[in-house]
């Protein structure tokens, strides 16, 4: 079996330094309406914006024909485990590109599958999977 697997990567500073999952952007904000522009901060953010378009470039790369007609499965769509937080999510910004490039989406997570159907509700190229991984990988790919 081939599998390929891509990770969204964050920086990490932001957790690091025990920030709530956007509070980032509004520090940053305060930060700038203080005249004090958090360089720093700044720059952890920009890098950490760029690191959600990584992993759609190396998918597209992996289909030279497009992405179109074809269903890719996007599994964990919160921002973090564990909870349904999507404010942030690497995962919306891969559905919305996949969806640009007209592919269509399976998403699955055990925590954030009705925050994404309040998100983008019901559509043709969204298709929600209410099975774990344990049901798809076979026995003898499991760690």
């Amino acid at each position: 079996m081939d599998v390929s697997v891509f990770g969204t990567g964050y920086v990490g500073l932001i957790q690091a330094v025990a920030l709530a999952d956007v509070g980032h952007r509004v520090l940053l904000h305060t930060g700038e309406h203080a005249a004090m522009p958090l360089k720093l901060l700044r720059s952890v953010t920009e890098v950490n914006d760029h690191q959600r378009h990584i992993l759609f470039s190396k998918l597209k790369a992996q289909f030279p024909g497009g992405l179109a007609g074809k269903s890719i499965a996007v599994w964990g769509l919160a921002f973090k485990p564990d909870t349904n937080d999507m404010r942030e999510a690497p995962s919306r910004y891969l559905m919305e590109a996949l969806w640009a490039e007209g592919a269509s989406v399976q998403a699955y997570d055990p925590q954030a599958l009705s925050e994404c159907r309040r998100l983008y509700g019901y559509r043709d190229d969204l298709h929600y999977s209410g099975i774990g991984l344990r049901h798809i990988v076979p026995e003898a790919v499991r760690p």
